[in-house]
Parts: structure tokens; sequence; C-alpha cells
């Protein structure tokens, strides 16, 4: 199939009529697109869906629209599936219970265009909204504050995220196994693409809405409760690694040069 700037795969499982706001935002923010000489594409990955979600996603088709039903049972299969099927230079992910503010797949290509180097690209902001309210705001990795330490407590970016169809074929999301412990597939994706040295950047002046489930329990929730961590890592080996300068590892982040700069400061002997 023909090529085009962007793919928006939307993951669809027991949402029912909840996600009509989130088509209804990918719609919009595709119109949009298109508006400003942007070809799109959609694509709706139905994982284990229930009747009711599959036949409300197939009454709201567009015609720009391709609808696969599969039976992974893993989020992060369905992303995976959802990428090879795509014919989008770049690809942007929307859970069918969250919302994308309007401008976001434009943003994403004007972005693209812009850089000098590949990147993974997320939201300035994300408002919380359901069984709980709150705001956070994503950090660019080129920010000053930024500390790669922070990723080994919690995650830095949430699965709303666009990048090259390239990079998501040569990482493609872990799988969740919560017998082994191991999920939280998004945080593990984003610790693999910065080992394959990718930087995750925030485009200033978009948002997303992303939903805290008030009924059924989200696989985050499920996740947390199991005790389960994030997939192994490489990423925080250069922090650990004492025969090679920090200043090597631009990736590591200004903040943890500073920190690592003032440690070895510190532990120096002053003999007066």
């Amino acid at each position: 199939m023909t090529e085009v700037d962007i793919t928006a795969i939307i993951n669809a499982h027991r949402e029912g009529y909840l996600c009509k706001p989130s088509l209804d935002s990918a719609k919009r923010a595709s119109e949009l697109a298109r508006a400003q000489g942007v070809s799109t594409e959609t694509i709706v990955v139905l994982d284990k869906a229930d009747e009711l979600t599959k036949a409300f996603v197939r009454s709201q088709q567009d015609p720009n629209w391709r609808i696969f039903a599969v039976s992974f049972g893993d989020l992060g299969a369905s992303r995976n599936f959802g990428v090879t099927k795509s014919c989008g230079k770049l690809v942007a992910f929307l859970d069918a219970d969250d919302i994308w503010g309007e401008t976001w797949l434009a943003a994403c290509v004007r972005a693209a265009r812009h850089s000098s180097r590949k990147a993974i690209w997320h939201p300035e902001i994300n408002i919380y909204f359901g069984k709980s309210c709150h705001v956070m705001y994503h950090i660019d990795m080129e920010n000053v504050d930024f500390d790669l330490l922070d990723l080994a407590f919690c995650n830095q970016w949430t699965a709303l995220a666009c990048t090259y169809r390239d990079i998501l074929l040569e990482v493609p999301y872990p799988l969740t196994d919560l017998k082994k412990g191991l999920g939280y597939e998004d945080w593990s994706w984003n610790l693999k693409t910065i080992e394959k040295g990718y930087l995750h950047k925030v485009i200033a002046g978009t948002g997303h809405a992303v939903r805290i489930k008030t009924s059924q329990p989200s696989l985050l929730n499920q996740t947390n409760v199991s005790g389960s961590v994030a997939h192994p890592t490489t990423a925080f080996r250069v922090l650990m690694d004492q025969t090679r300068p920090l200043e090597m590892f631009p990736l590591a982040g200004k903040r943890t040069q500073r920190r690592n700069n003032l440690e070895a400061a510190q532990s120096k002997t002053v003999n007066f």
C-alpha cells in the first residue's frame, strides 16, 4: 500500500461506548492534519474485544480506517501488530478510552520534519480524569532537569507516543507476563528505546486526556497488584560504569552529569 505521513493506531478491548470520545478525537486530529497537507490513515486493533466494543467501533468506521480483530490478550502485542499493518512513516498510538488533542497528528509530523534525528515524541501535558484527576507534565530528555536515574523508579512518559515506524519495528513492545513478574510494557519500551540511543522529546503546546478507569481493573492496576517490574534493561549500565566518562553518554541527561561531577568533586581528598 502507498506510504502515508502518519498512521494512527487505536487499541481497543472492552471500552464499549466509552471509546466514542477517543474515536472522535482521532477523527478530529486526522481531519486537521489532512487540512494541513498531511496524509493519514487509522488502524483500529480490537484485541479480545467484547461484542459491544466491536459493534460500536464498526458503527463509527471512517473510510480512512482499517479495523482488525485479534486475540492476543496483550497490549504490547496488539501495538506491534498494528505497526506491521501500518503504512505511515510515523505511527501514533491511542488507547480507546483516552483522548488526543486535535493538533496532535499534525504537530508530530511537523516535529519530525523539523528534526535532524529520529526521536520519540510525547505531548507536553496529560490531563488525567475519571476515578481521580491530576495533571502530569512530560519531560524532554534534553531538558536540564532530566535525569536518566528517575526512570529506574517510575515511568516518565505515557504510551500515547509517536515515532517512526522503523523504530517500532526495530524495538517492538515487550509482552506482559505477570506470572514471571514482567509488565509495564510502555515503561519497558521507553527504556529499550533509550538503550538503542533514541531521544524522547516533548512537543510544546500539545496535550492528551487520559482516563483512569472507575469500574473494570486496568492493565496498570493488575500489574501493580502483581508486584511486577519493568523488563530488564541495560540503559542504566552507563551510570554504574566508573571506567567511562559520563560525558560520552549524552542520553544520561545533564542533571545526571551534574550530580556525578559533584559527587566526584566531593570525594576528592584535599591536603592542606
